[in-house]
C-alpha cells in the first residue's frame, strides 16, 4: 500500500516540477475544485488562532489542530510549517492532489485548503480516539 503511494507521489511530483507555470500553488485551482477553499480568518476561528490547547501533534512539514468550524464539523487543520518554502509548495501540491483525488477507506478525507499569503493549510475530517496511524496499525 505505501508503495503505491510512493509512486503515486512521485508521478505527481515530477508532474508538478515539469510544470512550466513556475508556481506550484498555480495548480491547486484546477486539481483543488473537489474541496473547499478556507480563508485564514475562517481557520484561525476554527482553532482559536492556531492555539496550543488545540495542538493534536506535529510531524516534519507541520502543526495539526483541533477545528471547529461554524456549521460545527470538527475537523483536523494541518499548518505547513512556514520555513519549508518551494519543496513544502510541493509537497503540500501533492498531498492536495492525491487526497483530492484518490478515495480509500484508510485514508483520511481532505475537506478544504487554505493558500492564502504564503499560509498553507489543510482541512481534513478529524479521526477521534487516536491518530491515523493507531487506527491503521492498532498502536
Amino acid at each position: 500500500m505505501i508503495d503505491c503511494f510512493a509512486a503515486m507521489e512521485s508521478m505527481l511530483s515530477s508532474r508538478i516540477t515539469s510544470s512550466s507555470s513556475g508556481s506550484h500553488t498555480s495548480n491547486l485551482t484546477t486539481s483543488a475544485l473537489s474541496v473547499k477553499t478556507f480563508s485564514l480568518s475562517e481557520l484561525e476561528k476554527a482553532t482559536d488562532k492556531f492555539s496550543s490547547q488545540r495542538l493534536l501533534g506535529e510531524g516534519g512539514f507541520g502543526r495539526v489542530y483541533h477545528g471547529r468550524l461554524d456549521d460545527g464539523t470538527d475537523v483536523a487543520v494541518k499548518q505547513l510549517r512556514r520555513d519549508i518554502h518551494q519543496s513544502g509548495d510541493r509537497e503540500f501540491t501533492v498531498e492536495v492532489e492525491m487526497l483530492s483525488r484518490f478515495r480509500h477507506r484508510n485514508l483520511v478525507k481532505l475537506i478544504g485548503i487554505c493558500t492564502e499569503g504564503h499560509k498553507r493549510c489543510m482541512v481534513y475530517e478529524l479521526i477521534r480516539n487516536g491518530s491515523v496511524e493507531s487506527h491503521l496499525h492498532g498502536k
